[in-house]
């Protein structure tokens, strides 16, 4: 399924409602929340699911991937606390501003990425809500 960014703001904002309800306003709240699953009532079997990925430099980093059965992870946070950064990667059809290329699927969708400096949850909401915009 190739996606628009219309789309894909559909898919910030049921992630952001899923922080905003399980209350990850932090990083020590996002590190509690790992390896567990939320279902989003979007009637499409979404879900978001978290939990400890390695990452560079042999360190780990904490991801929050909004999930669609059947087409993938359309949107993911990884938050590596040891190196201070952190990166949202979107997948879409269309470019997005601020968000660099770098691959693309089978169903024409471009995976980009946006990196920050820091850990901020608040601030990588913020990039999130301009996608839905």
């Amino acid at each position: 399924m190739a996606i628009s960014n219309q789309e894909l703001g559909k898919m910030a904002r049921n992630l952001l409602g899923v922080l905003e309800k399980e209350k990850i306003i932090s990083v020590g709240d996002l590190e509690r929340a790992m390896g567990r699953k939320f279902l989003v009532n979007d009637g499409e079997g979404d879900f978001v699911s978290t939990e400890i990925r390695p990452s560079n430099f042999n360190t780990a980093a904490l991801v929050v991937s909004y999930v669609r059965p059947g087409v993938g992870i359309p949107i993911e946070v990884r938050v590596n606390t040891a190196l201070e950064y952190s990166t949202i990667i979107a997948k879409s059809c269309e470019e997005l501003d601020g968000y660099e290329p770098f691959g693309r699927d089978n169903q024409n969708n471009t995976a980009k990425s946006m990196t920050v400096r820091g850990t901020d949850v608040a601030l990588l909401c913020q990039r999130l809500w301009k996608i839905v915009r």
